[in-house]
């Protein structure tokens, strides 16, 4: 069995992986800013982040992000830019709230 490397299904040969690769839909869901997969991965390290804060200030530089992620500045400014206009930056927004009240 070959699993996709995009949405992990198991195909039984690799000429089948091909033509499912074609018309799979994680391989296909990419945005003009990079990989969306790879924003999905880095919105977890970013959930961690914020969620192992004891005060989340009213801003955060770029540096501070890019270090608690472990990744350049460029990309944290195309994180950003993706978050924010993805359905995901209410769930931020939400846990932002929250730990601000507690």
């Amino acid at each position: 069995m070959i699993p996709c490397p995009y949405c992990d299904r198991h195909f039984k040969n690799k000429q089948a992986l091909r033509a499912h690769q074609k018309h799979c839909p994680l391989k296909n869901k990419k945005t003009e800013k990079g990989n969306t997969n790879d924003f999905e991965r880095l919105l977890l390290r970013y959930m961690l982040f914020l969620s192992n804060l004891d005060y989340i200030p009213e801003r955060f530089t770029v540096s501070e992000i890019a270090n608690a992620l472990n990744c350049s500045k460029e990309t944290v400014r195309r994180f950003m830019s993706w978050l924010m206009s993805s359905e995901y930056y209410e769930i931020v927004k939400l846990v932002i709230t929250v730990k601000r009240k507690t």
